[in-house]
């Protein structure tokens, strides 16, 4: 049985990918600013299975027929990178 992937697939799907991306940009840069040893290690680790995660949505827009150009993670990982320090201020 064939499933036909719709624009809206595609778009789900970019967006999915662009959220990993973004993702593996802040865990990235979590490990790097960080300096507690294991945390470092757990936010590299967290930043690896994004990449995983990425290839998966990278392999459905191939598989679409999509030309995959990379995403850029920049402006969206910031946001959110920034909504996590706020976040951290607030506890801290």
């Amino acid at each position: 049985m064939t499933t036909t992937v719709t624009k809206d697939d595609i778009r789900r799907f970019r967006a999915n990918l662009q959220g990993e991306l973004d993702g593996i940009a802040v865990y990235r840069a979590m490990s790097e600013a960080e300096k507690n040893p294991p945390l470092k290690v757990l936010y590299g680790r967290l930043a690896d299975n994004e990449v995983k995660h990425a290839a998966v949505w990278e392999q459905k827009l191939r598989d679409a027929g999509v030309d995959m150009a990379s995403p850029e993670p920049v402006e969206t990982a910031l946001a959110h990178f920034e909504q996590l320090v706020a976040e951290l201020d607030r506890l801290l």
